[in-house]
């Protein structure tokens, strides 16, 4: 598999010169050991199950490069099935309540999560202005569960789109290409500040997706497709690809969350 180099467009000849070109090929070779092993999830639940042992593995990697451990950086790559054992004790993913085992077939950031981001950041103008279809979807989320709990709504949500999947399996290979997209854009991004954990908001971002997938769907006799799926992305991306500070305030968000 070949893992396009993403987020470069913004830098120039100059400073590709001058980027450390052994930390780039270290995330070139995680990127596509990450994406492969993501792509071969055959269920939803075992997805989630692959993007939180690869949450794991970025925040193992952020605290060697805090050490400035670049050694066993370099020679410990991405294996799902190694991560209990390598990092057991040491991540709080392992260690805190929520994620204390990692094979629960539940998104690493809760439902919770990503509605509490909604109601802080997405302001109803800018979407009427911009983004009319998820200003629609956003009335519907609020008229149909407000204020949810995490303890329900994850369960639910990963239920709904499960269901949804299966109706449509094509719609669940878009999903997956969408998270090693958004997910090898953030990574590869990291080489220009060794910032290894904003790859952190695709959970975020995966998660928003599932939300606004389900919610589609609900009380609805449309038949689900896999256009209608894809614009929905495409929606969700250019609604956070287009804003720095949204991101950076849901980074704050997940660093208060999970750390």
């Amino acid at each position: 598999m070949s893992v396009e180099v993403l987020g470069f467009d913004e830098f120039n000849t100059e400073y590709l010169d001058e980027i450390d070109k052994s930390f780039l090929n270290h995330l070139q070779k995680d990127t596509e050991l990450i994406c492969s092993k993501t792509e071969k999830a055959d269920s939803l639940r075992s997805f989630f199950d692959i993007t939180k042992g690869c949450f794991i593995h970025l925040y193992g990697e952020h605290l060697k490069l805090v050490r400035n451990d670049f050694e066993n950086l370099y020679e410990a790559p991405f294996e799902f099935e190694l991560l209990e054992e390598r990092y057991s004790g040491e991540i709080p993913f392992l260690i805190s309540e929520r994620c204390k085992d990692i094979y629960k077939g539940l998104p690493v950031l809760p439902f919770s999560f990503v509605n509490e981001a909604m109601y802080a950041e997405i302001s109803e103008i800018d979407l009427i202005l911009h983004n009319r279809e998820l200003l629609k979807l956003f009335f519907k989320y609020k008229r149909l569960f407000g204020k949810i709990y995490e303890s329900k709504a994850d369960e639910f949500f990963v239920s709904k789109a499960e269901e949804l999947f299966i109706g449509c399996p094509k719609a669940f290979e878009s999903f997956k290409k969408y998270f090693n997209d958004i997910f090898s854009r953030f990574y590869i991004r990291s080489v220009r500040d060794y910032y290894v954990i904003e790859p952190l908001l695709a959970a975020g971002f995966q998660t928003l997706v599932l939300l606004l997938f389900a919610i589609t769907y609900k009380e609805s006799k449309k038949e689900m497709n896999i256009e209608a799926f894809e614009g929905l992305i495409k929606n969700v991306d250019k609604l956070f690809e287009n804003s720095a500070a949204m991101r950076e305030r849901n980074m704050d968000r997940i660093r208060q969350k999970l750390f």
